[in-house]
Order: structure tokens, then sequence, then C-alpha cells
């Protein structure tokens, strides 16, 4: 597995995936040029915009590309390459990325055990990418392993910025995800 690089408690990344543990910023209409995965920390339902409807569950899935916003609470946001393989495993079956989603059970329990209270968040992000059998098509795909390569390097320049700061600029960490919106 690739190396693991952490902010602090609450951001994680490797090579085609990232989890943010927290209250997310964004709550206006965004969205990421990787898939978005959002669970609720305290059992409550997420409320998510997409695809002009609501969909309301303690876990939703958000698909590469499609607007969208999500209502805050404490929430393990996982964000992850559209090209990685193990996605339809994760899902228990082919994926259907055309619109937001509830996720189904299964992965809900286990994405929550990878990143229960108290785990620190190198662990988990280990533990998630070893369940389900994180794997790369780095070799079809140049430009997105460049652009992972860049999303790890702003992240060290932001660990480098914040110094002691136990909480980053948690603006700049979702810019790193965000992609345009097409007004049409």
């Amino acid at each position: 597995m690739d190396r693991i690089l952490v902010l602090n408690e609450k951001f994680a990344c490797t090579m085609g995936l990232a989890v943010f543990i927290g209250v997310p910023g964004a709550t206006h209409d965004h969205a990421h040029w990787t898939h978005q995965i959002a669970i609720d920390m305290d059992g409550h339902d997420v409320e998510c915009f997409c695809d002009g409807q609501w969909i309301r569950s303690i876990g939703v899935f958000v698909p590469a590309g499609h607007p969208h916003r999500v209502d805050s609470g404490r929430q393990i946001n996982l964000f992850f390459d559209a090209s990685v393989d193990w996605i339809d495993e994760v899902f228990g079956g082919a994926l259907d990325t055309s619109c937001g989603r509830v996720l189904d059970r299964d992965t809900l329990q286990g994405i929550q055990s990878c990143f229960y209270e108290g785990i620190d968040i190198e662990t988990g992000m280990s533990v998630f990418a070893e369940a389900f059998e994180l794997k790369r098509q780095n070799m079809v795909n140049p430009n997105i392993e460049r652009r992972w390569e860049e999303v790890l390097r702003k992240v060290q320049a932001i660990q480098k910025d914040q110094g002691d700061k136990t909480d980053p600029e948690y603006s700049k960490l979702g810019a790193l995800f965000m992609t345009s919106i097409d007004p049409h």
C-alpha cells in the first residue's frame, strides 16, 4: 500500500483515497472530481441534495462530477478516485454512478468499523484500504495518477504551513477535490 499522509486526526490521504472526519465546510452546491461517501457519525441522516433530489440516510454516495450539497454534521467523508477497481466490491455489485444514492447497510457498517470513534485516522485508513483491497489503475490513467500526486504535494504544503495548529484551513483541503460546475 502507498504511504498514508496524515495531516492531523481529521484528515489523511494516500494515492486514490482521502478521508476527512469532522464537520464539512462546503454546504453550498459544489462538485468533486472524485466520488464521495458521507456518513453521519452520530446516527442521524446525512441530508444530501444531488441530481435534483434529496437523499436522506446515515450514509450517502455522490458520484464524481455531480453537483451536490451536504448539510453539515459530524461526518466521515471519503473521497476516492472514480477509477479504483474495488468500488463494485464495496457496494456489493455494479455501482450505478449515474446519480447519488443511499449506501447499503454492509458498506455503511464496513466503513464505520474502519473509522469508529477513538481510532486514529492512519490506522482507520490502513484498515479501510486493506479491508477493501484498495487497488489503483494507475497504468490505465496517468492523468488521474498525476492529479493524486498533486493532492499529496498540496497536503504536504498545508501541513508545513499549519505548523502547530491542530485545525488547518479546511477550505484549502476541500478545494483539493473541487471541480467546476456546469451552470446548465
